[in-house]
C-alpha cells in the first residue's frame, strides 16, 4: 500500500516560497543591481502574486537585508573546510575553491561584488556581510600563522596583510571574469597559487 505524501506545514510552505523569492532576487540583482527592481517584479519572476514579497518582507530594504544573509548562507553551506595539514595544501584548496566557479556561482558572486562595491555604505553596513568577509580573512590568516609555526611558511611574512591581499585579489579577478570572457577563473587561480607558493613557502 502506497503511503500518501506528507503534507507540508504552513511554515515549510512559507520557507519554500521565501527561498524561491530569494533565488529570483539574486537573478534580478545580478541583472539590475539591488536597487534596480521592485518587489512586484520579484513576486512575478518567482511565480507568485506581485504583492506576496511585500506581504512577506514588508519593505524593499528588509528584503535586501535578508537577501544578503541568504547569499552568504549559500556560500557557507557550499564551503568545504579542508583538513589541516602540515603543508600548503589547505591554503591551495581554499584558493582553488574560490576560483572553481560554475555559472550559478557566478551569478551569486556578481551580486556579492555589487554589495561589496557599493560606495554609499548602505550594504556594507550589514552585519552578516561584514562577519562573512572577516571570517574568510581570519581563516586564511590562521592558516598562514599555523604554517609559520610549523615551519613550512616563511617567518618574515605578515599574515594579516597577506590574507587581506589574497582576498582582495580573488575578488578583483572574479570581478574581471564577470565582465571579460577572456578571463578564465580556474586558470587564473592556478597562476595565483604559483605566485603565492613562490612568495611564502619556506625554502
Amino acid at each position: 500500500m502506497n503511503e500518501q505524501p506528507k503534507k507540508r506545514t504552513q511554515g515549510e510552505r512559507r520557507e519554500a516560497a521565501e527561498r524561491r523569492l530569494f533565488v529570483a532576487g539574486v537573478r534580478l540583482a545580478s541583472e539590475k543591481g539591488l536597487d534596480g527592481f521592485s518587489l512586484a517584479e520579484l513576486g512575478e519572476l518567482a511565480g507568485f502574486s506581485r504583492g506576496l514579497p511585500a506581504h512577506y518582507f514588508g519593505s524593499k530594504d528588509s528584503f535586501q537585508k535578508q537577501l544578503v544573509k541568504f547569499i552568504i548562507d549559500e556560500f557557507n553551506n557550499n564551503q568545504e573546510i579542508p583538513e589541516p595539514k602540515k603543508d600548503l595544501s589547505s591554503l591551495v584548496k581554499t584558493i582553488e575553491k574560490a576560483f572553481d566557479i560554475s555559472d550559478e556561482d557566478m551569478i551569486y558572486s556578481r551580486v556579492l561584488l555589487i554589495i561589496l562595491s557599493d560606495t554609499s555604505g548602505k550594504f556594507l553596513a550589514f552585519e552578516e556581510l561584514q562577519a562573512f568577509c572577516n571570517r574568510t580573512i581570519d581563516n586564511i590568516e590562521n592558516d598562514l600563522r599555523q604554517g609559520m609555526s610549523d615551519g613550512y611558511i616563511r617567518q618574515d611574512i605578515d599574515p594579516k596583510l597577506i590574507s587581506r591581499i589574497l582576498i582582495k585579489t580573488i575578488c578583483t579577478v572574479i570581478q574581471m571574469a564577470l565582465s571579460d570572457d577572456l578571463i578564465d577563473p580556474k586558470k587564473t587561480g592556478q597562476e595565483l597559487i604559483k605566485l603565492i607558493l613562490n612568495g611564502i613557502e619556506a625554502v
